[in-house]
């Protein structure tokens, strides 16, 4: 499944320039993905690493609940915008390269990226950045990728995709996924449980207002639907990575 086609913006002038145009947009949208991850992780960790973190909305979302979150991006203008615009004091941004993240080994209880590998088409780079995610993960490392089996978006991203670069992504199947993880975690000596889950596929729930007293009800259901729905409905695959032991080479 390695491939040679280029995906996304390839400079970080290019994602500046892009960043400067969509972070409004970004920011003021709903964080799905973080109360998705809040519904489902919040209650076993208190810190959290978002990598390619463009606008920092989900990061901002679980900082109102999280002890520390820390998101990083590799293009300055996009840390620059998330710094200036009034980031929570336990939201720390920073300008990071997520093949080799200044961070200790172990250092956050849940690290995630959304949409962040599809970006890629070396399946090496892939595997390299698989690792180094998992280094600085202690209790759960998350993937989420866009899912090719549900045709009717990549149709979809594929026509915008001719006029707008964001739309340009790799697509990934859940099986083939899952074994790329395992075996190039295997590879480096890291034994871990790695786990499918379905995300994305019933927006329709969050286009009312709930009351608050009612949102981690709202996110249970989401994350029931979700597991519910076909692979031809879901929008993203989460790869769920939780290690168990680091071999000494």
């Amino acid at each position: 499944m390695s491939m040679s086609k280029a995906y996304g913006m390839q400079t970080k002038a290019e994602w500046d320039a892009a960043w400067r145009k969509w972070f409004e947009r970004y920011s003021r949208s709903l964080p799905q993905i973080g109360m998705w991850i809040h519904c489902n992780y919040g209650s076993e960790c208190s810190t959290f690493l978002e990598i390619g973190a463009g606008s920092a909305r989900e990061s901002r979302y679980l900082a109102r609940y999280a002890e520390q979150v820390y998101c990083v991006d590799y293009a300055p203008a996009v840390v620059e915008m998330v710094n200036a615009s009034g980031p929570p004091s336990n939201l720390i941004a920073k300008t990071m390269d997520a093949f080799q993240l200044d961070v200790a080994d172990r250092a956050v209880d849940c690290t995630f990226h959304k949409g962040f590998w599809v970006l890629f088409a070396s399946d090496h780079d892939l595997g390299r950045l698989l690792r180094e995610q998992v280094r600085v993960s202690d209790k759960v490392a998350l993937a989420l990728v866009h899912n090719g089996r549900n045709r009717r978006m990549v149709a979809d991203f594929t026509e915008r995709a001719k006029n707008d670069e964001l739309f340009n992504v790799r697509f990934f199947d859940p099986r083939w996924i899952q074994e790329f993880v395992k075996k190039s975690l295997a590879a480096d000596g890291v034994s871990a449980d790695v786990r499918i889950r379905k995300y994305g596929g019933a927006g329709w729930m969050y286009r009312w207002p709930w009351p608050g007293f009612l949102s981690s009800l709202r996110d249970r259901v989401a994350t029931f639907i979700y597991a519910c729905l076909p692979w031809s409905r879901v929008e993203s695959i989460v790869v769920e990575i939780r290690r168990q032991t680091l071999k000494v080479k």
